[in-house]
């Protein structure tokens, strides 16, 4: 139960839902009107590496790491149940809670 807990707590705060179609389109516009740089972003869910479809629900990282909904839930909830930081498969960036101390 408490892994649970912890489970909702990083997804909440870590992470954002998004439909993959409407996240791409969103950083396109974002990018042509104020950003310089070129924006890149892969085709792959790092995870499963299998190809993001428009339909699909996502999950971007505070890292603004895109993966499939189920695949990064998964990814966390192996590394909950293993004791392991939860951590970006991506970057290795720290998703858990704030350290104390």
């Amino acid at each position: 139960m408490k892994e649970n807990r912890k489970m909702q707590r990083i997804i909440n705060s870590k992470t954002t839902v998004c439909n993959f179609k409407e996240y791409i389109d969103e950083k396109r516009h974002h990018c042509e009107n104020h950003d310089k740089h070129e924006y890149e972003q892969t085709d792959l869910c790092c995870i499963c590496v299998d190809e993001f479809e428009d339909a699909d629900s996502v999950r971007v990282t505070v890292c603004e790491h895109t993966f499939h909904d189920e695949c990064l839930v998964k990814w966390l909830e192996h590394k909950i149940s293993k004791s392991e930081e939860p951590d970006c498969p991506e970057c290795r960036g720290y998703l858990g809670e704030a350290k104390s101390g």
